[in-house]
């Protein structure tokens, strides 16, 4: 029986550690203090591999799906889809992502403010707020729905969201 959302957010964690399955190797692994990870089985090259897809519920079910599709995709063309994983994070790494870009915009402005305590609420906006959703990211694969996000996680925050804001297009403009 395929998974549906309610029965993945009801599903209680265990004394052991538990799979929910969805079918075609996707399943979901629940241990027992509540973690919800999304994992595929497969077989390549005559070996029996998994592989991570994410973590429930930043990964949703339908997503999940998509990720599933994507790596039978890649079997099917004989590529096994963890070393595909890796090569990709290994080429983020190598290109300049956003936090990486970011620090060096606020080492080059840090200079001309005078105020240490500037300086500081600078960096640990972005360290606090932005880093964590889109630093290691490329910045040419960033799309505005990402920071569109961040901003909306802050709309209890007006000011804060304001200055996170222009601190994302600073960067941006560099």
């Amino acid at each position: 029986m395929r998974l549906t959302e309610k029965t993945i957010k009801n599903a209680p964690p265990g004394e052991r550690p538990y799979k929910l399955f969805d079918g075609g190797g996707l399943h979901l692994f629940i241990t027992p203090r509540g973690g919800k990870y999304w994992r595929y089985r497969y077989r390549f090259d005559g070996q029996d591999c998994t592989l991570s897809l994410g973590v429930y519920p930043k990964v949703r079910l339908k997503q999940a799906r998509q990720l599933h599709r994507d790596a039978q995709s890649l079997l099917a063309q004989d590529t096994d889809p963890h070393r595909h994983k890796q090569k990709r994070k290994q080429a983020e790494k190598q290109q300049d992502n956003f936090e990486k870009v970011a620090r060096e915009w606020y080492a080059h402005q840090r200079p001309a403010w005078k105020n240490e305590k500037h300086a500081w609420q600078v960096i640990h906006t972005l360290e606090q707020y932005v880093f964590p959703h889109i630093g290691g990211k490329a910045v040419s694969e960033i799309q505005p729905p990402a920071i569109v996000s961040i901003l909306n996680r802050l709309a209890d925050k007006p000011e804060t969201r304001t200055r996170v804001k222009q601190r994302i297009s600073a960067v941006f403009a560099l």
